[in-house]
């Protein structure tokens, strides 16, 4: 069972603390607030980053790879694509 703090940029599972950078913490705020919904990447790249360009498109890829990587512990959670449109945070039961 994760807990996320964004205002402590904390995520937590099983007494393992991982503290979050400014836009790994962005970022999964962006998602979680939008459970279950698709999240336009043009949105969370001008929020996020600032502005869409490809640099940003590339880079916000690499958070959510690690965002990924940090919420493997518990398979019911996952960050799936919609290519073209954005990215959605899940909790599948």
């Amino acid at each position: 069972h994760y807990h996320f703090d964004s205002v402590a940029q904390h995520l937590s599972f099983d007494n393992n603390t991982r503290h979050l950078s400014a836009r790994e913490n962005a970022l999964l705020h962006a998602l979680a607030i939008n459970l279950n919904r698709v999240v336009n990447s043009n949105q969370l790249l001008t929020d996020i980053w600032g502005n869409n360009s490809y640099y940003n498109l590339r880079s916000m890829n690499v958070y959510i790879s690690k965002l990924r990587l940090y919420l493997a512990d518990d398979r019911r959670i996952e960050i799936s694509s919609v290519r073209g449109v954005g990215y959605c945070l899940r909790i599948n039961t």
